[in-house]
């Protein structure tokens, strides 16, 4: 849904403003953005790019060069969404793989898929942006 919600910004500030001065033609450039190729580095951008995104859309003026901006640094979001997403799935199939082996009383798997499932889940939440503490706050 993140992903949609930032696709979808870039295109109203993109779309919904004057044709900006980068621009020779209708053609958009596009640009491939920051790999995301670990966890880490996903939530690193993220972070980051989100605390960009909002300082842009929340300038008193949006104009031409912050649409570019904004266009900008989706891709490097995107990325970041694009590799959270992967890493969802992967805890996905794992609590799955938990959920089984508990059906089947299965505990040799049960305890082993079990801390693989919360060592991944932790490193989700502990390194997540809703986890790190925003400046001012106790």
């Amino acid at each position: 849904m993140l992903k949609w919600m930032a696709i979808g910004l870039g295109w109203v500030a993109l779309t919904g403003l004057s044709a900006p001065s980068w621009a020779d033609s209708d053609r958009i450039e596009h640009f491939e953005g920051e790999p995301a190729q670990s966890l880490e580095a996903a939530l690193r951008h993220w972070r980051t790019y989100n605390e960009r995104l909002e300082a842009l859309v929340n300038d008193e003026a949006i104009t031409a060069e912050t649409s570019f901006e904004v266009h900008r640094l989706t891709y490097t979001l995107e990325n970041a969404l694009s590799r959270l997403d992967q890493e969802l799935d992967v805890l996905q199939a794992t609590l799955e793989r938990v959920h089984l082996a508990s059906e089947a009383n299965r505990t040799d798997v049960l305890r082993d898929q079990g801390r693989q499932y919360l060592e991944h889940s932790a490193r989700l939440l502990d390194a997540s942006p809703a986890s790190t503490p925003q400046a001012g706050s106790p």
